[in-house]
């Protein structure tokens, strides 16, 4: 039986051109077994915090995995084939590593692997145990949920999740398959929010645009359900 495995995806309209370049790359390298659950958002409602849009996302999944993939950033050209390939194993979860850049340019190497234990980092190198944007076992992401009131939402879901000691063996590759691709001004939150040196202020509305259809995509605007 093949195993399921959904990415799952909030998007914001301004990142729609980087959306459509995401989509058709997932689309080239498509293995049967994987799907998408992306999440449009015009921002029209006050309160949205993309952590609760994550939440609800991996509720919606009935996909025997599942990880979290940016809308401004991109994967490796084999990234679909490896994965597959190890969740086919049945790990709790796929380790790999990430290639970091800001700005454009690359920052230091990222490994996302069960045995660091933990997040920490050296002056070379970004140690990280559980990350959001690695496939785990459903079941097992749902035993931690999503804090939505702070920047810290992934790391706290990442320790809640590593604290119940349910998540215990990997399958690790030993290659860049995730490019995380950060930009100046882009804190945690900033896909939903503002930042000014207080409160998140709500980014202004906008148009949801018409997207590419694909038949792995699962598209839901504004409101889930």
């Amino acid at each position: 039986m093949t195993v399921t495995w959904d990415l799952l995806l909030p998007t914001l309209p301004h990142r729609h051109g980087q959306l459509c370049a995401l989509l058709a790359e997932i689309d080239r390298q498509w293995q049967p077994g994987l799907g998408m659950l992306l999440y449009r958002d015009n921002l029209q409602r006050p309160g949205n915090a993309s952590y609760g849009k994550w939440q609800d996302l991996q509720e919606m999944s009935r996909a025997d995995y599942t990880s979290f993939i940016g809308d401004d950033d991109f994967i490796a050209p084999d990234y679909v084939a490896k994965v597959m390939a190890a969740l086919e194993r049945g790990p709790d979860y796929v380790g790999y590593k990430i290639r970091y850049t800001h700005n454009g340019r690359q920052m230091m190497p990222v490994e996302h692997r069960l045995s660091h234990g933990d997040w920490w980092n050296t002056p070379e190198m970004l140690y990280r145990d559980i990350g959001i944007h690695n496939p785990i076992k459903r079941e097992l992401a749902l035993l931690a949920t999503w804090a939505t009131d702070h920047q810290s939402a992934d790391v706290t879901w990442a320790r809640d999740l590593r604290n119940t000691g349910r998540v215990k063996d990997d399958v690790w590759i030993p290659e860049e398959l995730y490019y995380y691709q950060e930009s100046a001004g882009q804190g945690t939150l900033a896909s939903w929010s503002l930042g000014g040196g207080g409160p998140p202020q709500p980014m202004p509305a906008e148009e949801i645009l018409p997207g590419p259809e694909y038949p792995w995509l699962t598209i839901r605007d504004e409101a889930l359900g």
